[in-house]
């Protein structure tokens, strides 16, 4: 939104080169007059007519020093041909091009009809657009676009806040274990503290944390949502994000606290945790597919995999999809997860924890949980 708005964004600068000596001005005359309060940006353009080799040298050289972002080049036959070409060093000017070409196009309807003698009135009416505007049930304020961005936005900044507590706070519960057991520090705190006090002291003091931090882009989320008139949080949403990021990050925690425990280096934990990665970015793959389709099959086959059940049923809440006895089930589904995987987690950590210099065999730890 900040880099289509032109929020802190500086003047641009175009050159046009037009052979007809009829649009250039024109384009550029509107475009500077239209975008001049600088909300969604500031146009300078430098027309000329001379299309020669000499003269685009000359533009090309310009662009290439940074004097100008890029020039368009209107030939003389553009009528026919409706072709318009733009010269730039970068990528990323689309916004512009589509603008230019938006007046551009407005303005050779309007030529044409003075060439062909058109009743003007009538080819306006016959070229008219319907605007199809957004209404929030219950309200009879249209949305803006501004709002409407905000509003499809919205699942996707949830997701991101999740997985930002979630998964990257169990990855530095990860290091911060294999850092201790590296340089054996958990031995001194296994000496005054028994396994599941360190167990539950590392999980309990990291979900703080994350907690915390989602708390914080909950409330900066509401207060950007407000200022553009949208309500994107409400008292059972954040009852609820709390909820699914807690269960999330316990489930989580204990994976990421088990591996840790079975390597002596990042590196090689890195590797065995590459496939589970894989998986916790699957929702934000399929984040576009939720919000258009949040009762599809795949996606709600997913929602009851806890491994992407916290991710999913964020989503689902945000454009209001999930049923009380959808989020009932998926809460229950996750403590039941987040209960059998704590169990299975403490006993790897309890047996492999105090485990130097000894690789250890999938095998091995199937024993351990069995035991």
């Amino acid at each position: 939104y900040v880099a289509g708005s032109g929020i802190g964004s500086s003047v641009k600068h175009y050159g046009v080169l037009d052979e007809t000596g009829i649009y250039g001005k024109s384009v550029a005359a509107d475009l500077e007059q239209q975008y001049k309060d600088g909300d969604e940006g500031l146009y300078a353009f430098q027309v000329e007519t001379d299309v020669s080799e000499s003269n685009r040298a000359v533009f090309d050289t310009l662009v290439t020093e940074g004097s100008l972002d890029g020039y368009f080049l209107i030939p003389g036959d553009v009528a026919k041909t409706l072709v318009v070409s733009f010269y730039s060093k970068k990528v990323g000017a689309f916004r512009d091009v589509s603008r230019f070409e938006r007046v551009f196009n407005r303005l050779l309807v309007q030529n044409n009809v003075k060439n062909y003698n058109l009743d003007s009135t009538i080819v306006k009416t016959l070229m008219a657009r319907a605007e199809v505007n957004s209404f929030e049930l219950g309200k009879t304020d249209k949305l803006s676009g501004s709002q409407e961005f905000f509003r499809y936005m919205a699942p996707f900044a949830f997701l991101f806040l999740l997985f930002m507590g979630v998964f990257m706070g169990a990855q530095m519960l990860m290091r911060g274990i294999i850092e201790e057991r590296s340089n054996r520090v958990i031995e001194v705190m296994l000496s005054v503290a028994n396994y599941n006090e360190v167990m539950a002291g590392k999980i309990l003091g990291m979900a703080g944390l994350g907690i915390s931090q989602s708390l914080f882009y909950l409330i900066v989320l509401a207060g950007v949502g407000g200022y553009y008139g949208v309500n994107l949080i409400n008292s059972m949403m954040v009852i609820l994000f709390l909820a699914y990021f807690i269960l999330g990050y316990l489930w989580w925690a204990a994976v990421f606290m088990a591996i840790g425990s079975l390597f002596d280096s990042e590196q090689d934990a890195q590797q065995a945790v590459s496939f589970i990665s894989i998986l916790a970015v699957v929702p934000m793959m399929l984040w576009t597919l939720v919000i258009e389709s949040p009762n599809s099959t795949l996606v709600n086959v997913l929602t009851y995999i806890p491994i992407f059940t916290p991710y999913f049923m964020i989503m689902k809440l945000a454009v209001n999809a999930a049923s009380a006895f959808q989020i009932g089930t998926t809460l229950l589904i996750m403590l039941v997860a987040v209960y059998y995987t704590m169990r299975v987690a403490g006993k790897v950590f309890k047996t492999a924890i105090l485990l130097y210099g000894k690789r250890i065999t999938l095998p091995e730890i199937i024993r351990w949980i069995r035991n």
